[in-house]
């Protein structure tokens, strides 16, 4: 063989094993191992879903607080196919199929789960902070053991309200002229330790019309099952029962027409008397 063939040889040789070594090297760099990182949240508060459970294959991780904003993270996870499971108590719970390639997987969608329930609820109260340029009310869901649930799901409720003068006070006091009758618009308190997360608004124009002292308050807090009934529907059932019930908003009459929809959703009657705009 000529000299120049030989040094081209060489050559030639050489530089394959040097790309030989470049491709080992760089298949030694990538990562055999896969990463998931992922966002659940409720799906009325778009925050926190309490006490929740995720798992995949074999690995779990339990959340407390945790979700809405908050990125949740799943590493040294095999590459291929899997399924992501949600659940939380008093949730529906979610499956959703993943692809895992090598390295970092990123679901680009938040999981949105769905309440179902609050847990134990007997009953609600209401109080009223008619001070200051936006009064309000706070809205306390109650056990059947009697304490203040705290910890639940973020369930879309309707909560309207019937508000008119009040007549006299005592064992005398007596509903008068109405002021209004609708839907309340509310929020809800992120915050873990939050006592109560509900907070409806109550209309500043309502309560400083007319010059009434006193006013009384039939608060109607329907809770749907999310499964059965959409939100419209509720609007037009309570449309219908508020006008059943009369002028004077009886809540007598409200829960003898609403009891006929039980099965697609649970209602609750408070009153609140004696209110006055400091």
């Amino acid at each position: 063989m000529l000299p120049h063939r030989r040094r081209i040889l060489r050559v030639t040789v050489i530089a394959v094993a040097a790309a030989c070594a470049a491709a080992v090297a760089l298949v030694a760099a990538l990562p055999f191992e896969a990463t998931l990182e992922f966002r659940i949240r409720d799906r009325v508060s778009r925050g926190a879903v309490w006490n929740a459970t995720v798992t995949i294959r074999d690995r779990f991780l339990r959340t407390y607080y945790a979700g809405g904003a908050d990125s949740l993270r799943f590493s040294r996870l095999a590459p291929g196919k899997a399924t992501l499971e949600v659940s939380a108590p008093n949730y529906q719970p979610v499956s959703v199929p993943v692809t895992l390639r090598r390295g970092r997987n990123r679901l680009a969608e938040p999981i949105d789960v769905t309440g179902l329930r609050i847990p134990g609820l007997a009953h609600f109260i209401v109080s009223e902070d008619l001070s200051g340029a936006a009064p309000q009310a706070t809205i306390w869901p109650l056990s059947e053991q009697g304490p203040a649930v705290v910890n639940h799901p973020a369930l879309d409720l309707w909560i309207g309200a019937r508000i008119s003068t009040q007549l006299a006070r005592g064992q005398a006091a007596a509903r008068g002229a109405p002021l209004f009758a609708g839907e309340l618009e509310w929020s809800w308190d992120h915050s873990p330790d939050a006592l109560a997360r509900y907070r409806a608004r109550l209309p500043p124009e309502v309560l400083e019309r007319g010059g009434a002292r006193r006013f009384v308050i039939d608060y109607l807090l329907i809770v749907p099952d999310p499964l059965a009934i959409e939100r419209a529907e509720v609007a037009a059932i309570v449309a219908a029962a508020w006008a059943d019930s009369g002028a004077s908003g009886d809540p007598a009459s409200l829960r003898t027409y609403l009891a006929r929809y039980a099965d697609r959703f649970d209602f609750y009657v408070h009153t609140s008397w004696n209110l006055s705009r400091p």
